[in-house]
Order: structure tokens, then sequence, then C-alpha cells
């Protein structure tokens, strides 16, 4: 008992590497007529390049007054960090006003999540969040390489949007959220009972052939459906989706999402419908993944 007692002793005793922590700037962003920086406090263990955690982001103005502080979580066991976030920040344009976009990706997480997204703009001469961090499963939707993230213009209702690509499991919806620059806020663009979206999907079709069941509508009680035929050469497209938004405010950040069994129009040889059942997803080559 007493050498397992001096081996564990010698073992807690072992000393863990230092922590060195870098300062990293981001900017100038010109916002409104004034311009802001973006500092990170950056960790590392010293001597260990593999990993660095962000601790803290911060935003200043030209006067080094601070508009924004924000401390972060970090994890270390064994030496290294176990959990981590690292931050990005980027400008953010569209016809109505610009601001600052900050992205926290947590690692380690799936490829699908752990990040989440963070608009500011400037409201009464200070920069503010216009919300908390929105986090999802998924991604948001980039212009260009190099260039700023540039606002989606929505037409029917004149306001600048983001748009995200939020994986149903099977698919990704495209999912607007709006640029309140005027009121500060940031928030669904269409937060209906049942909201439409463009659809991103990657088929992958089995070897034999199957019959789907296409509805009218999105309901089962639209009316009969058709039988389709569905063969791995079918020229299948995605048209849009329909389902219930998921908007979900807790004290450090809001999570998006979208309702389960969400449906799905398509048109498979020419003939177009509804469906949503997973065994017909399934035969369409969307099998559940994620």
């Amino acid at each position: 008992m007493s050498a397992w007692i001096t081996a564990a002793a010698w073992c807690h005793a072992q000393p863990q590497p230092a922590v060195v922590t870098e300062q990293r700037t981001a900017g100038p962003f010109a916002i409104g007529g004034q311009s802001f920086r973006v500092n990170l406090a950056v960790h590392r263990m010293a001597g260990d390049d593999s990993g660095e955690a962000v601790a803290s982001v911060e935003i200043r103005d030209a006067e080094d007054a601070v508009h924004f502080e924000r401390k972060l979580h970090y994890k270390i066991a064994d030496g290294r960090f176990r959990e981590a976030t690292a931050v990005t920040a980027a400008p953010v344009r569209g016809r109505k006003g610009s601001g600052i976009l900050l992205a926290y990706s947590l690692h380690p997480s799936d490829a699908l999540e752990g990040d989440s997204w963070q608009v500011f703009g400037l409201l009464d001469g200070k920069l503010r969040p216009l919300s908390k961090p929105v986090a999802l499963e998924g991604q948001l939707q980039k212009g260009p390489s190099g260039q700023p993230d540039a606002a989606a213009w929505d037409e029917a209702l004149q306001t600048d949007v983001l748009n995200f690509r939020v994986w149903t499991g099977r698919f990704f919806v495209i999912v607007p959220l709006a640029l309140d620059w005027e009121w500060g806020d940031f928030r669904p663009a269409y937060f209906l009972t049942k909201c439409r979206w463009r659809v991103e999907a990657d088929r992958r079709p089995g070897e034999g052939t199957a019959a789907v069941k296409l509805y009218p509508g999105a309901d089962t009680a639209a009316g009969e459906p058709q039988e389709v035929v569905v063969r791995p050469l079918s020229k299948v497209e995605f048209l849009e989706a329909e389902g219930g938004l998921v908007w979900e405010e807790s004290e450090d950040e809001i999570g998006l999402g979208v309702s389960e069994r969400i449906w799905l129009r398509v048109r498979i040889d020419g003939r177009e419908g509804w469906l949503r059942d997973p065994e017909e997803l399934d035969a369409l080559g969307l099998p559940e993944a994620g």
C-alpha cells in the first residue's frame, strides 16, 4: 500500500506545462464612420503548438474603449487542451447596415456541431451584439472566398439576412435570419408555424428500384398520393421543404434548428409531389446521417 501511495504522489507531483498567452488582433473594421478591432487572448501550452484555446474576446474602438468582452471556457487535462474554442472575426455588410461577425468553434466536436455565430452592429454610437451567439447543426452560407460576409437581400421583407445551412439529418435547409440594424436585433426572418425553405441535398441512390408515394401537398390530407418509381439513374430534383422552426434561448446562447419529419417537395423524372416518411427518403437516396 505504501508503494502505491508513493507512486501516486509522484504522478501527481509531475509539473504541468506552462500556459502561454498570446494576444491577437483582427481588424480594423470600419463601421458607421468608426473603427473597431477584435482582440483575442489565446492560450497555448509552452513548447506545444498542437493546440490552443481562446480564453477571451473583446472589441475595442479607435480610442481603446471596450464595447464588448466575453470570457470563454476551456479545459486542460494531461497537459493538453481537451476543450477549447476558436474564434474568427469578419466584416458583414448588407444594404441597410454593416457590422462584425464573430464565429465560435468548439473543439472537439462533430463536423456539423459546436459552431455558433454572433453579429455586432452600431446602435446609438456603441457596437453591440444583435443577439446571443446562435448555435446550430450546420454552417453559415458564405459568399466568394476572401470577400467580406455579404448579407443577402430579402425582397419580400426588404431587409438584410444571413442564410444558414441547417442539417435535418438527411439534407440541409436554408434558414434566413434577419439583420435589423436599426433596432439591434438578429432573429428568424420567417417565424411561422409552417415555414418553407430552400433545400440542399446530396442524393446517394441505391442499386435497385423503389416506389415512393408523392402527395399533392405537405399534408397526408392534401389528397391521394401518386406512386412513383425511383431508379438509380432517375432525375431527382429537390425543390423545397416545409416544417417548423426551432428557436430556443438559453442563458448563454440561442439554439437554431428545425422540427423532425420535415416534408420535402421533389420532382422525380418530371413527376412532382411531397413526401416525408423515413423509408421513402431512404428509397429516394437520402439516408439518415450525422
